[in-house]
C-alpha cells in the first residue's frame, strides 16, 4: 500500500523530528552532505525554508521581500526548537488533504500547491537529513514515506539541477531504500558521515 503525499510529509517531519530531539550542543561550523553549506549556513536556510513550508501549508502568505525566509540569526539560541516548531507546523498544514488544492503566491507567482507540497516533503526531507547527518544522527523513515520521497524527488530532479536546487546525481546500489535514492536523486551520497 502506498503511502499518500499528506501522510509522508507527516512521517518526514516526524522522523526529522525525532532525530533532532535531545540533539546535544553541536559545532556549527561542521561539515554537511551539501557541499556548499557549513552547518551554520544549512540551518539558517533550512529554518527559512522549514517556515515558509510551514506558512504555505496552512494557507498564510509569505513575505513577498524574502519569500523563503533567509533565516539570517536563525543560529542564535534554539535553532533547534525553531526547527521543531517549523516541522510540526508542516506536519499540520501540509498533512491535511485540502492544502495540495489550487495555487498559492510565492513570490509574486502563482505556484500549483502539488508542487509546493512535493517542494515541503523534499526540503524537510533531504535538509533534515543533513543536519542529522552532520550531527551524526541517522533520519530513519518509514518504507511507504521513503518510497513517497524518492517519486517526488524523481519527478523534480531534473528542474532541481538546472535550478540549482539539487547537486549531480550520486548514483546508489540497485538495492537501495526510497530515501537513499532519493538523497541520491537530489545530489546527496547516503553514506556520507561527517
Amino acid at each position: 500500500m502506498s503511502t499518500s503525499l499528506p501522510d509522508a510529509v507527516v512521517g518526514a517531519c516526524d522522523a526529522v523530528d525525532a532525530a533532532l530531539a535531545d540533539l546535544p550542543a553541536t559545532d556549527l561550523d561542521a561539515r554537511t552532505p551539501c557541499a556548499d553549506f557549513a552547518l551554520r549556513a544549512l540551518v539558517e536556510h533550512f529554518v527559512g525554508t522549514s517556515g515558509a513550508m510551514a506558512r504555505l501549508g496552512v494557507g498564510e502568505p509569505l513575505d513577498p521581500e524574502d519569500p523563503w525566509g533567509g533565516g539570517d540569526h536563525a543560529t542564535e539560541g534554539d535553532w533547534v526548537g525553531r526547527l521543531r516548531e517549523n516541522l510540526a507546523r508542516i506536519a499540520e498544514g501540509w498533512g491535511r488533504p485540502e492544502a495540495w488544492e489550487g495555487e498559492a503566491q510565492v513570490g509574486g507567482n502563482a505556484m500549483p500547491r502539488p508542487m509546493l507540497g512535493q517542494m515541503a516533503l523534499i526540503e524537510v526531507a533531504t535538509h533534515g537529513w543533513d543536519v542529522a547527518r552532520s550531527a551524526g544522527r541517522d533520519v530513519r523513515l518509514d518504507p511507504g514515506v521513503a518510497d513517497a520521497l524518492d517519486d517526488a524527488a524523481a519527478q523534480t530532479a531534473e528542474l532541481g539541477r538546472r535550478m540549482g536546487a539539487y547537486g549531480p546525481e550520486v548514483h546508489v546500489g540497485p538495492d537501495a531504500d526510497g530515501l537513499a535514492r532519493a538523497l541520491g536523486r537530489t545530489g546527496r551520497d547516503p553514506a556520507w558521515r561527517g
